[in-house]
């Protein structure tokens, strides 16, 4: 059985992890690139990531990359393929079947809706605590 200190320094290094995937989110953050910052092991910290957040590190970093996109898409006329590549797609169509899964509509149709319809607010429950 953990004591309260280890449970506190696991909760901790976590949030570790999850303000380095924020502050890399727009390169290529990696499970590999998170460990060597926490000091830990990446089957640790995968791990650690999964039992805290109730995803994988790799899901994580999809769907934060998505609502951050999302959110640019609708505050912005910037083109869906330069979003696309900022946010590491290889492709507009690559960007547009991840985008259509993780929200049900294109990104054409969700900046034609805009923030009318309150996207913002849809992408955040669509995208669960992530948003």
């Amino acid at each position: 059985m953990k004591k309260a200190g280890e449970k506190d320094m696991s909760v901790k290094t976590v949030k570790s992890m999850i303000a380095w995937v924020e502050e890399n989110i727009k390169g290529n953050p990696t499970l590999e690139g998170m460990s060597c910052h926490v000091g830990y092991s990446a089957f640790y910290c995968s791990a650690k990531f999964h039992e805290y957040t109730g995803i994988s590190f790799k899901k994580y970093i999809a769907t934060r990359k998505l609502c951050l996109a999302a959110e640019e898409i609708a505050a912005t006329d910037q083109r869906f393929l330069d979003i696309a590549v900022e946010y590491g797609y290889s492709s507009q169509e690559a960007f547009t079947r991840a985008f259509v899964k993780q929200f049900g509509r294109t990104p054409g149709q969700y900046r034609r809706y805009g923030m009318r319809e309150g996207n913002i607010a849809e992408v955040r429950e669509k995208g669960s605590k992530i948003c």
